[in-house]
């Protein structure tokens, strides 16, 4: 059985320099530039003066939220540090003394640096003892400061609700 090839029809002058590709690119860009200047919106955030407004589903800086007796709500069941693709969570657990739980995380970190923000922990956990925030805030010049230790997840209520207060000040 024989392979019929159909050939390509040549390029005419103007295709083969690009001329129109070219020009058609640059009236966009152009357009869009005084579009910018002379009317539209500018899609530039004045940041920190201007916060953007994220959507619901984003995820950040993870919380480790307390129960209402200041309990932690981690019972160190290892489910999320085992369903992290970055392997950016370890645990090391404990037993409690807390009644009603059987242990608790005596050592919970998290490598920000390694994290990939995938939510797959908060989403497996049994006991929504780990969230995600909308905080994207998450800068430092040393690589150290970046390890979040359970202290530091555990008062990170109270850093977002600092945040939320210098917002309502700044407005």
């Amino acid at each position: 059985m024989a392979t019929i090839i159909k050939k390509p029809k040549p390029l005419s002058f103007a295709e083969r320099i690009y001329l129109p590709a070219i020009l058609k690119g640059l009236s966009i860009t152009v357009r869009h530039m005084f579009g910018n200047f002379f009317g539209k919106d500018s899609i530039t955030i004045r940041y920190p003066e201007q916060r953007k407004v994220l959507p619901d589903y984003y995820r950040g800086l993870h919380i480790l939220p307390k129960w209402d007796d200041g309990h932690e709500k981690c019972v160190a069941c290892e489910m999320c540090s085992t369903v992290c693709p970055a392997k950016a969570i370890t645990i090391f657990p404990e037993e409690s003394t807390a009644p009603g739980h059987e242990k608790r995380p005596r050592y919970y970190e998290i490598d920000m640096l390694r994290c990939i923000f995938c939510g797959f922990c908060e989403e497996v956990c049994p006991r929504d003892a780990i969230k995600l925030t909308h905080v994207y805030e998450l800068c430092d010049d040393d690589r150290p400061k970046f390890i979040y230790l359970k202290d530091q997840l555990m008062d990170t209520d109270k850093r977002i609700l600092e945040d939320a207060e210098k917002d309502k000040r700044r407005r």
